[in-house]
């Protein structure tokens, strides 16, 4: 969700070791009342994310259109269906003015003897060198034996809820910085294990993405965790983000406990739009999604806190990150237990292999830790839940 939303934090605790950068990152969440942020550009207070009336609650792909926009939800329906190469489908979205394409491929296609162009028009996160053993293990694991979900006739976003971009004072996790121009991020992590704590109800979110780190561009995509009543997705529900555009939520979800795999990937620039790849699959179930996204010009107006007013590009390059959040607005945390990142690459190379950035969450009022990060692996890293607030 859109970090930018919060006013601008000296993270402290910084130190510098061995070219690594540690960051502390503050979140400004106390332990009275739901804490309100202003809306991009516009100066209106609106209310934590994800909280929607009874008639919109949960899924919302299990509401008629009618019903979502009824409670101030953004859709956006199916516009057209198209024919791709070697028999395959593309569903055409218009989403705040970017054009999103869900691809479909063609029964029989085999992603691991395709060729690099064939991957790329299918959506498909682009295969490893042959020498990078692991990673091309983890893509073959995510690629194959997958089953599209169906396209829905309509895409969904609240324009309460944006997951963030700027300053990192509401993340938990690292982030490769500073070290190359990142054109992908892809992970596998563990679809956190809800508990009830006593925070009644909570929001969370785990994802990978580019960008957020020193400015308001962030691409991302990942799962959406959180417990009590008014959510208005449902518990494990994919969701994907171009800042400065709110969450999109997906007809598809995460298995408690089991692995999910997400890409995020840049492509270039064809016909003055940044075109970007994304690739989320549940491992456990099969269930997958896949869809490229082509932004309306390459740059955006941006005129919020935290940075100059003026113009920024979609894609920054500049980091890539994974990352588990508290959004900004929502004022406790959900309790996820321990989970792992137990892969994350950037460039298709182990997180590990780049100078990194560490972020670590804790309350602004009472100094205490919300998420205890482990020790950076070579590949992954754990995250421990410690308290909502």
């Amino acid at each position: 969700m859109d970090r930018t939303m919060w006013p601008r934090v000296n993270p402290g605790g910084r130190s510098e070791g061995k070219g690594v950068g540690h960051v502390r990152a503050v979140s400004l969440v106390g332990s009275v009342g739901l804490m309100v942020w202003l809306s991009l550009g516009t100066g209106s207070a609106l209310a934590a994310p994800g909280v929607a009336t009874p008639s919109c609650q949960g899924d919302p792909y299990t509401h008629t259109a009618a019903a979502l926009i009824a409670c101030g939800d953004q859709v956006f329906p199916l516009q057209s269906k198209v024919a791709m190469p070697g028999g395959g489908i593309g569903y055409i979205y218009k989403v705040d003015g970017m054009t999103v394409e869900e691809t479909v491929p063609p029964q029989g296609f085999n992603p691991v003897t395709a060729t690099a162009s064939e991957l790329q028009v299918y959506a498909y996160p682009p295969r490893p060198p042959l020498g990078h053993y692991q990673e091309l293990q983890d893509w073959k694991a995510s690629v194959t034996g997958r089953h599209v979900q169906p396209a829905s006739s309509f895409l969904v976003s609240d324009p309460n809820t944006r997951y963030s971009g700027g300053n990192n004072v509401n993340w938990a996790g690292y982030s490769d910085g500073r070290g190359a121009t990142y054109s992908s991020a892809n992970a596998i992590y563990n679809e956190p294990i809800v508990s009830q704590s006593y925070c009644t109800v909570t929001w969370g979110a785990t994802w990978t993405g580019l960008g957020g780190l020193y400015s308001p561009s962030l691409v991302q995509a990942g799962t959406a965790i959180g417990t009590g009543p008014g959510h208005n997705y449902g518990e494990d529900q994919a969701w994907y983000e171009i800042l400065p555009s709110s969450a999109v939520y997906l007809p598809l979800f995460a298995t408690q406990g089991k692995p999910f795999y997400v890409y995020v990937g840049y492509f270039g620039v064809t016909n003055n739009q940044d075109g970007f790849i994304f690739y989320l699959t549940n491992q456990y179930t099969g269930a997958s999604l896949q869809f490229a996204i082509y932004t309306p010009s390459t740059q955006y107006y941006y005129n919020g806190p935290g940075y100059p007013a003026g113009y920024y590009p979609y894609y920054d390059g500049s980091a890539a990150d994974f990352i588990e959040e508290l959004p900004p607005g929502a004022p406790y945390l959900t309790d996820f237990n321990k989970f792992g990142f137990d892969a994350a690459y950037a460039n298709g190379n182990q997180i590990s292999d780049y100078p990194w950035w560490e972020s670590t969450l804790y309350d602004y009022y009472t100094g205490d830790t919300l998420v205890t990060n482990g020790i950076l692996g070579s590949r992954g890293f754990t995250l421990q839940w410690d308290t909502c607030y």
